[in-house]
């Protein structure tokens, strides 16, 4: 009697000590898979970082040219030539007249913010 009480005492403490190592396993996979999540969403946080730079870095670098462009154009101006351009398609032929067109409103596109004196970077970048 007394051997079959400390059998199932040992058997009891047994079962008490594996549900205690399935608890401990199941919470260090708990808290791996938690490190792992949390390790994802700061690698996709600074690729985005990394992206918004990057964007900012190119925008930049337009505008810049942009802005080394109008101060190039302000200073040799083919804005003066807008009116020979224009009336130049009105004598050629059709196909031609169209080709034409297309280059002077592209040329009077490009001109236009010299037109304005007061432009910026800041205006282009808008």
């Amino acid at each position: 009697m007394f051997q079959e009480k400390e059998q199932k005492r040992l058997q009891e403490e047994a079962e008490k000590d594996e549900r205690r190592r399935e608890r401990e396993e199941f919470e260090m996979k708990r808290q791996l898979k938690r490190q792992q999540e949390e390790a994802e969403k700061e690698q996709r946080r600074k690729e985005k970082e990394e992206a918004e730079l990057k964007r900012r870095v190119a925008v930049q670098k337009q505008a810049s040219m942009m802005e080394r462009f109008l101060k190039r154009s302000k200073s040799s101006s083919p804005c003066q030539n807008d009116q020979s351009l224009t009336k130049a398609t009105t004598s050629d032929s059709s196909s031609k007249k169209s080709k034409r067109m297309d280059e002077a409103v592209t040329q009077l596109m490009d001109c236009a913010p010299l037109l304005n004196d007061n432009i910026t970077s800041g205006d282009i970048l808008k």
